[in-house]
Parts: structure tokens; sequence; C-alpha cells
């Protein structure tokens, strides 16, 4: 490969690497799945938010329905951008994008997913996207290398239903060769890890999510 860039997938046990936009937070997280010694397969979250770069691949963005459930692999209905919107699978989905993205060096230098269905990314999202429309034809073959360049606090509701949520602002910092990415595929993503149960001392249930 001309930029000698790895593209294998590490996340463990075969699934495909994501990476997470928490909106309500405003951070950017690669989880990272391991392995113990019996056998078990844990995820923890990596935070990257102040030193996210990566390598967008949005020629090739898909566009259609997502489910995200704690504790099973996403459930996607998508298209490549530009083709007739797939059929809605069940009431819980949501419109949402999907693309692969070539992590900086500093934040695992790995192939992952990106994908989400909430609006404040949406926007920055396709705006992001029409501005790499635009520029393309001066970048022949070649793709945008993004970085987060800060969050912007959204507020919505009033009262008790008051709710605050991160909106990121991406720029695209120079543009690669597209070779970054030869050889990358969407692959199904680790499921999301599930609360953990825990007992309270009076006796109710409680979860945490870990």
């Amino acid at each position: 490969m001309a930029l000698g860039i790895n593209t294998e997938v590490s996340s463990g046990e075969g699934f495909m690497g994501y990476v997470k936009y928490d909106a309500r937070a405003g951070r950017i997280f690669t989880p990272i799945r391991s392995q113990d010694s019996g056998g078990n397969w844990t995820t923890e979250d990596e935070e990257v938010t102040n030193k996210f770069q990566a390598v967008f691949d949005l020629e090739n963005m898909e566009v259609g329905w997502i489910l995200f459930n704690p504790g099973a692999a996403p459930s996607y209905e998508m298209v490549k951008l530009g083709e007739a919107f797939p059929a809605k699978p069940s009431d819980k989905h949501k419109q949402g994008f999907r693309f692969l993205m070539k992590l900086g060096k500093d934040c695992g230098n790995e192939v992952r997913t990106f994908s989400h269905t909430a609006k404040v990314v949406l926007g920055p999202i396709d705006e992001l996207h029409t501005l790499y429309e635009k520029e393309k034809a001066s970048h022949a073959g070649q793709l945008p290398v993004v970085k987060l360049v800060k969050t912007v606090a959204i507020k919505s509701g009033s009262g008790d239903k008051s709710s605050t949520n991160y909106s990121p602002v991406f720029e695209i910092v120079k543009w690669v060769d597209r070779s970054a990415m030869d050889g990358a595929a969407v692959k199904e993503e680790a499921p999301e890890p599930k609360p953990v149960e825990k007992k309270l001392p009076d006796g109710d249930s409680g979860s945490e999510e870990f």
C-alpha cells in the first residue's frame, strides 16, 4: 500500500470497531474490546476528544435507518448516499448515516465505523459532506482528513423537560490519497455493552452503564 497503513480490524472476536460520539457530553470515544483469562469479552471506552483526527470515507457514505440496542449489535438498513431511501424496518429505527474512517495515529490508527442518529450530529455531517462535494474536484483520488474543532451546546425543551446536547464542529485539515482506505469494508460491529445490574441496600435493583 502506498501509505503503509494497516487496515486490519483489531476490535476482538471478529467484530469491527466503531467510533462513538456522545452527544450528551460532546465527547468522542473509541471503544476497545478485550478478553479476560476466562474468555469473557468486555468493552472499555477510550476518550479521544481532544486529539480526534481521522480520514473520513465520505465517498462511500451510507444513509438509512439505524437502531442502537445495548447488548446487541446495531441494526442497520442502509443504502449508499444518492440511492432510493430504504423502507423503515421498525418504529424504533431512526434516520441516520454510516461511513468508515481511518483514525489518526494518536487515536489508534485503525479503520472503524462511525454512525449516528442524533440531529445535533446529522446536521454537522450534512454540512461536512456538502463541503466535501464542493472541494473533491480539486482533490481527485483523495479523501479528507477531518478533526474535531469544538462542540457547541444546543439547548432544547423548557423547565423540567429541558436538556442540553452538544453538536460537533468538524473541519477538513488536509486531503490524503484514497489508498488510506484500501481493503476496508463495513463489517458487523461489536454490540454495545449491557447495563450492569446492581442490588441496592433496600432490596431494589438499579443499573449502571459500564
